[in-house]
């Protein structure tokens, strides 16, 4: 499935499977979720995911070469400040494991290890880290990328590292299915959004706007 399909329809099942029920609690779900249905192609070399992670992994690395510069000529750390501000060292290391998962997953093959649920584990694991009310919008967003990719014809690792994996052979990447799956998710999207803005009462701010 082409990355704007996964969007579309992971969008729409993150809304219509969490409910959110407040303006903030949309925007996170939305974000949250949108990062699960995508994150999985980082795998692919030309998708936005990838080059995303390229410029995330070097800055992770001019993070550290920081740390060490400061280490070596001020005697200054900045990971020890993390580390004794309690409510940040948490935060840091999901940060930190996250990035350490999307640099190793972004050379496996695709629909390897960033199409299994060992990867959706860990990745849950980091982001509960920093805040566990996120986990569910991500392993739904993730979650929809999985079971859309298994109707596709390459196989998808679902159980990796286990050989083997699902293909459905039922539709490919930029194909009929494909496009009709992107349009009925964005209208799907719409709906989610009108409803749930009606439901907080914010539907008619929504239509003023």
């Amino acid at each position: 499935m082409t990355g704007k399909t996964h969007a579309a329809v992971g969008l729409g099942t993150v809304l219509a499977v969490t409910q959110p029920s407040t303006v903030h609690g949309m925007i996170l779900a939305a974000g949250t979720g949108m990062l699960g249905a995508l994150i999985s192609d980082i795998d692919v070399g030309t998708s936005k995911s990838h080059k995303d992670a390229d410029r995330i992994t070097l800055v992770a690395v001019l993070l550290v070469a920081a740390e060490i510069a400061l280490n070596y000529f001020y005697d200054y750390s900045i990971w020890e400040k993390i580390r004794n501000n309690q409510s940040m060292a948490p935060v840091a290391m999901g940060v930190i494991l996250f990035i350490a998962v999307c640099a190793f997953g972004k050379n496996q093959p695709h629909r390897s290890f960033m199409h299994s649920i060992m990867a959706m584990a860990i990745l849950s694991a980091a982001i509960s880290m920093v805040s566990m009310k996120l986990v569910f919008y991500f392993v739904v967003g993730f979650t929809s990328h999985l079971v859309l990719d298994c109707f596709n014809r390459k196989r998808v690792r679902i159980l990796y590292p286990l050989p083997g994996g699902i293909a459905l052979d039922f539709c490919k990447a930029g194909g009929f299915v494909d496009s009709l799956l992107f349009k009925l998710g964005s209208v799907a999207v719409i709906f989610e959004i009108v409803y749930l803005a009606v439901q907080m009462g914010e539907g008619w701010k929504l239509f003023q706007m």
